[in-house]
């Protein structure tokens, strides 16, 4: 927190203005010195401290102006608002033209520091204000970079931040991904133990793909493309399209029924559970 412009330095100032406008009065005692010095100042020196005067209260008042922006930046920067790269850059501009202004007030009462050196006129109390100016202006530059320091740090802070959600992110879609393939790969193992196959044909055809050698079913290199597939959950009714069906596997007889339905055969399978827990093939001979 900065100090306020005392009012020693106002009435230190306020002394100079005043000083510059007495008369050569009798009443001064003998240890007021600035009164002597101006008695013993020439015209032209006392218009030079009148505005040496003039440009030390305009710089006061720059330096007043320069705390209260400072403050307003502080509030600004200590607001429990949503942090963005604008605003950053908003507090970051108004932090840049502060610290030039600063480099600017400090030029100029350097400058004016050594003008006042040289005059008759450099009083105790002028020393004493241009010294606490000095430290005011050097107490404003060490605030401007604390803030410039807290707005790398909170810079900083949300890049650390991004970062961190962006390995989040990174790491949900991986999961993701991992239990989608998982979920895919249970899906397709689901589908394949449900999976049933069954062929309808005569017995010379049959014969021909290696599904039935003699009294034998299934027993050699049988042709697994002849075999249509389905799903033991959804498949309840196989229609034979012929007016003679039989079943040459082993399926339960309790399992299903052989229905005829204007005179074409239909397999209807009343217990899925055991019709395909011998096989997941099915051969029906046709005629």
């Amino acid at each position: 927190m900065f100090k306020k412009i005392s009012p020693a330095i106002l009435m230190a100032t306020l002394l100079f203005s005043a000083s510059c406008s007495q008369s050569g009065s009798d009443n001064r005692t003998a240890g007021d010195s600035t009164a002597t010095q101006i008695n013993n100042a020439t015209h032209d020196e006392l218009v030079e401290a009148v505005n040496d005067r003039d440009q030390l209260l305009v710089l006061v008042n720059d330096i007043q102006q320069g705390l209260i922006e400072i403050k307003s930046i502080q509030e600004i920067a200590t607001v429990n608002t949503a942090e963005t790269p604008d605003r950053r850059a908003i507090i970051k501009n108004d932090l840049a033209a502060i610290q030039q202004a600063l480099a600017d007030r400090r030029s100029r009462l350097q400058e004016l520091e050594k003008k006042l050196a040289s005059s008759n006129l450099y009083s105790d109390d002028l020393k004493k204000t241009v010294t606490s100016l000095h430290a005011q202006i050097e107490s404003q530059t060490a605030e401007i970079a604390r803030l410039n320091g807290e707005l790398t740090q909170a810079k900083s802070q949300i890049a650390d931040l991004n970062t961190k959600v962006d390995s989040l992110n990174t790491n949900v879609e991986t999961v993701t991904g991992e239990r989608n393939a998982a979920e895919e790969r249970a899906s397709s193992l689901t589908t394949q133990l449900n999976t049933c196959y069954y062929v309808l044909g005569s017995k010379k055809e049959l014969k021909a793909h290696n599904i039935i050698d003699g009294s034998k079913v299934l027993q050699g290199n049988f042709d697994k493309s002849y075999f249509t597939a389905s799903d033991k959950r959804t498949l309840k009714t196989i229609n034979t399209y012929a007016k003679k069906a039989k079943i040459l596997t082993k399926q339960p007889e309790d399992s299903y029924v052989i229905e005829t339905r204007d005179k074409i055969k239909y397999i209807v399978i009343t217990n899925p559970e055991r019709f395909w827990g011998v096989s997941n093939y099915l051969v029906v001979q046709i005629n």
